[in-house]
Parts: structure tokens; sequence; C-alpha cells
């Protein structure tokens, strides 16, 4: 895995994992915009220092949260970065549906930006119990 919010430690993994002949590394959850464009500065970089000799990827990860409470315990217990004011929002959302539209919203802007900065490809992570519930964002970003 490969945590966006430090890419100066990340630097040094992504090259030792390339010396070991790893083809690729997939990023922790990204749940902004802003972190994939990040992400694509790093990448752009890397290619020009670290994997000169073969391809080497970085695929973006996503998770479809579907409320307030996940959102706080994914941040909180396992380390997942979620913006301060990604947070503020999704629990200023009124109701459950609010929720729901608020991380699918999250989701699709991740995935469109990923796309966007010439990402090969995502990663979608599912919720538990709704694994359909990614179906109509793989159709509406064209991933499938």
């Amino acid at each position: 895995a490969l945590d966006c919010g430090k890419f100066e430690v990340e630097q040094h993994r992504i090259k030792t994992k390339y010396l070991a002949a790893a083809n690729f590394a997939l990023t922790q959850i990204i749940s902004d915009t802003d972190t994939v464009a990040r992400l694509a500065e790093f990448v752009g970089e890397a290619k020009q220092t670290i994997w000169t000799e073969r391809p080497f990827y970085i695929v973006p990860g996503v998770y479809l949260f579907r409320s307030a409470g996940v959102m706080s315990a994914m941040r909180g217990n396992m380390g997942i970065k979620v913006a301060p004011q990604t947070l503020k929002q999704m629990q200023d959302c009124r109701t459950a549906k609010e929720q729901k539209e608020f991380g699918y919203k999250i989701a699709k802007e991740v995935i469109l930006e990923a796309k966007k900065q010439n990402f090969p490809a995502v990663y979608i992570i599912p919720p538990a119990k709704k694994p359909e519930t990614i179906i109509p964002l793989l159709k509406e970003t064209e991933l499938v």
C-alpha cells in the first residue's frame, strides 16, 4: 500500500518495491481530488527518477462511503486519511440518504480525477454488506 499522505517516505519504499521486481502498488483509500492530483505529481517525478528501466504503476484506491459513522471509524480506527472538511461535510448531511449521496459523489469525483490524471486503473472497495452499490458508479464513470 502507498500512503498518499507521506510521499517523502513513500519515495524510498516504492524504489525498494521497484528494485524487488514489483510492477505496481496500490494506494490506501483516497477521499479527495487534491490527493489524486498530488499523487499524479509524485508519479511524474518517480517516472523520471525511480522507475526508469521499466514501467511501474500506481493504482488509486476508492471506497464508497455510505455514512458519517463509517467514514469517521475508518479515519480514526483504520488510519484512512479523510480530510477534516470532507468528514465535516459528511456529518452535516441530515439523512442517511444524503450521506450515501455524498459518499457516492466523493467516490465519483476521485475516479474521474484519476482518469483525468491518466492513471491506468483504479480499484474500488464496495461497502461490505452492499457490494452492488458500486455498479452505478462503475457505469457512470465509464469504468465498465
